[in-house]
């Protein structure tokens, strides 16, 4: 489901200006789970604060509050891009999921260039990486049976786990198969 654009960012805290901040960062993001970052509004949401302390607000060379995000790269991870992020809770939830990944990245826009300004498909790669070997290949059929699952409510991370481990153990993907293993492992 495509999330609903609104063509007026949120509004920045009052101290916040990026008139002079470049465009777009990207900034590598520490592998810890405690990032120091508040986050604010949807479509886009923007970084509120930076935390005095936090290991991303000494090594930027540009103030990170009020930019909105664009999209979070995580090598290795699938998807390993992330874009369109509805609110708040999904990027929490995956930045807590990726917590020990290192080569995170996460891609930040001002939010004054959204919607038209940010990514909306997955062909991004940053610059200077080349596809993970790690990534997964799905069959068109194996995509189906993704996507029933998630319409049925299934988290798609617990969706990919599981058809990733019968992948793995080399056994045949069958929906219902995948779904009793979702259940059976509770992260449905």
């Amino acid at each position: 489901v495509a999330p609903h654009y609104v063509n007026t960012p949120p509004p920045l805290p009052k101290d916040i200006c990026l008139t002079d901040d470049p465009e777009s960062l990207e900034v590598e993001l520490p592998p810890t789970q405690k990032l120091g970052l508040t986050f604010a509004g949807t479509h886009p949401i923007c970084i509120k604060t930076v935390r005095p302390g936090s290991e991303l607000s000494s090594e930027q060379p540009h103030k990170l509050e009020g930019y909105g995000i664009n999209r979070i790269y995580v090598p290795g991870y699938d998807p390993e891009h992330h874009c369109q992020l509805n609110n708040i809770k999904q990027v929490m939830v995956l930045l807590m999921k990726t917590k020990h990944i290192e080569g995170r990245l996460l891609c930040l826009k001002k939010p004054e260039l959204y919607p038209d300004g940010f990514d909306k498909t997955d062909d991004y790669a940053p610059e200077g990486s080349e596809p993970s070997s790690s990534s997964v290949h799905w069959t068109d059929e194996e995509l189906e049976i993704k996507t029933n699952l998630m319409e049925m409510g299934f988290e798609e991370s617990a969706i990919v786990h599981c058809m990733q481990n019968y992948k793995d153990a080399g056994r045949p993907i069958d929906m219902d198969d995948i779904m009793a293993g979702i259940i059976e492992e509770g992260a449905g």
